[in-house]
């Protein structure tokens, strides 16, 4: 069985379709010998004439006319097969999945994801929450392509890699109107026993929050428990406790007054954040580009 010479038969059909080695070779930007080379090594190999010369060019033989018929539907898929790639390639078409939990998106992840949408606006951007070990795992198979975490972060698949993103603050805040009734931080400290608006205990905020309580010895049982940065904001801003949280997530409240940062220690609650993503090798092109931005923010 020979080998199949798959640029000899998209040639074939050009010449086919144009019926001219001329303007064949204009149409490929090659030479002219270079068609006639291609279309007569062609023809050795399968044994038969493919074409026969006319005085205003090349037309089909009988058994070209029907290989034509066979092989033309194959060059058609194989060219849009290679446009396909290039689009890929060139981030005119494609899909990124992200996973991220609201508080960290919100930390220059989602600003980086917005930026790359203006860049490429074709790429399709899916983004999800969830646990993050479901997560990981999700990663790992190649189900999705980027994983928000803090760090450090501990993993056993060895297809994943972690890059460092950044420093993030958590910080406890309330009302301007409740926090009037705050005068120091040993107060301060008092009132988390019994007024937080805290992050469910499993998540990585939540499991700071634990670590910090249990180092400044206040045993806490909070006054609502809402994995939602959103809700926990909403109901620290209709003043009904001390809210818990990454500080970038209440800036513009911060910013506005409609909340005030509540220091309960000296020193800010300071982390690190990163992204999850598969090994170098294994990442396609768009995912490529949107690390590039997350980690220039």
């Amino acid at each position: 069985m020979m080998e199949i010479d798959f640029e000899a038969y998209r040639i074939f059909c050009i010449v086919a379709e144009c019926e001219s080695f001329s303007k064949a070779a204009e149409k490929l930007y090659v030479s002219q010998p270079a068609i006639t080379q291609s279309i007569r090594k062609l023809e050795q190999n399968l044994k038969g004439r493919l074409f026969f010369r006319t005085p205003k060019g090349v037309k089909l033989t009988d058994e070209g006319s029907r290989l034509y018929q066979y092989i033309k539907t194959s060059v058609d898929i194989m060219n849009n097969a290679e446009n396909k790639f290039s689009q890929f390639i060139n981030l005119e078409e494609g899909n990124i999945k992200v996973k991220t939990g609201s508080a960290l998106g919100n930390v220059g992840i989602y600003d980086a994801i917005i930026e790359f949408s203006k860049r490429y606006p074709k790429i399709k951007i899916e983004i999800s929450g969830g646990y993050i070990k479901d997560s990981i795992e999700q990663l790992s198979k190649g189900e999705v392509d980027l994983v928000a975490v803090n760090l450090p972060f501990e993993y056993d698949e060895t297809n994943i890699q972690i890059i460092e993103c950044g420093k993030i603050e958590d910080c406890f805040y309330a009302t301007k109107e409740y926090s009037k009734k705050i005068k120091n931080q040993k107060q301060a400290k008092e009132l988390l026993k019994t007024e937080l608006i805290s992050p469910a205990e499993k998540s990585t905020t939540g499991k700071i929050l634990k670590q910090f309580c249990e180092k400044n010895d206040i045993e806490y049982k909070p006054k609502f428990i809402m994995t939602s940065t959103n809700s926990r904001k909403y109901f620290t801003m209709q003043g009904l406790g001390i809210g818990f949280g990454i500080k970038e997530n209440v800036k513009k409240e911060l910013k506005s007054g409609d909340l005030v940062e509540i220091k309960v220690s000296s020193k800010p609650l300071i982390r690190n954040f990163g992204i999850a993503v598969q090994k170098k090798e294994l990442l396609n092109n768009a995912t490529l580009k949107l690390i590039d931005i997350i980690k220039n923010k």
